[in-house]
């Protein structure tokens, strides 16, 4: 949980003053007992007691000050456990979360989005009818962009392939940044290949295709991009 105590002595007076009405006002309310609540009320009443004899210039003294920064330590030691009770209380909601000014939980999670970023993709060696590729990101980093779990691959063969990518071979799915692909002993060497590659979510969702990429079979040598 972040840090949500007040930092100035202000806000934690103001902040702590709120939460310790509420508590007391409605004990059962919060998951607490009446006791409990009393005894927050207490500790926090004596720290802005404190205070506003270290803060008025007719009172402020060294004493009053050392008093008031005691105090002051004595309130945050009982807030934190306190509103880890409240916090982990069956009953509590956000919306109390929000009345007492503590902090509001996530309970839904985060929906990862549907990845965005094409794939840099490259073939670097063709041995016969494998084809060894590297996949990077748009800053040519061998790493996956935030939220994608793995890339799709397909593979076209002969010239022209369609922009329709559902006419294409889906070849499979590849978490590597140097994926293979091997064509079947059908492909006779010298034929003209493509190649495309998607980024998928961890949800199995795709982003959009890259633009293909032009080998040979049976060459070896650098691809060329369409």
């Amino acid at each position: 949980m972040p840090d949500y105590v007040p930092t100035r002595e202000g806000e934690l007076l103001a902040w702590t003053s709120n939460l310790a009405t509420k508590l007391v006002a409605d004990p059962p309310g919060y998951g607490l007992d009446v006791q409990a609540a009393a005894d927050y009320q207490a500790v926090q009443q004596a720290f802005a007691a404190a205070y506003a004899l270290a803060t008025d210039p007719a009172t402020r003294t060294p004493v009053n000050i050392e008093d008031k920064t005691e105090e002051k330590q004595a309130l945050i030691a009982a807030t934190r456990p306190l509103v880890q009770t409240l916090q982990n209380w069956s009953g509590m909601t956000n919306g109390k979360r929000k009345d007492l000014g503590i902090p509001v939980r996530d309970n839904e999670p985060t929906p990862i989005g549907i990845p965005t970023e094409m794939p840099v993709l490259r073939v670097t060696e063709v041995s016969q009818r494998v084809l060894d590729l590297e996949l990077l990101n748009q800053e040519n980093e061998k790493r996956k962009p935030n939220g994608v779990r793995s890339a799709w691959l397909y593979t076209h063969v002969g010239a022209d392939p369609s922009p329709d990518l559902t006419q294409w071979k889906f070849e499979g799915e590849s978490t590597r940044s140097n994926p293979q692909i091997v064509f079947p002993e059908s492909v006779a060497p010298g034929t003209e290949v493509w190649v495309t590659a998607l980024w998928v979510n961890p949800t199995g969702k795709p982003g959009p295709a890259c633009a293909p990429v032009k080998s040979y079979t049976g060459h070896d040598g650098l691809s060329q991009a369409a």
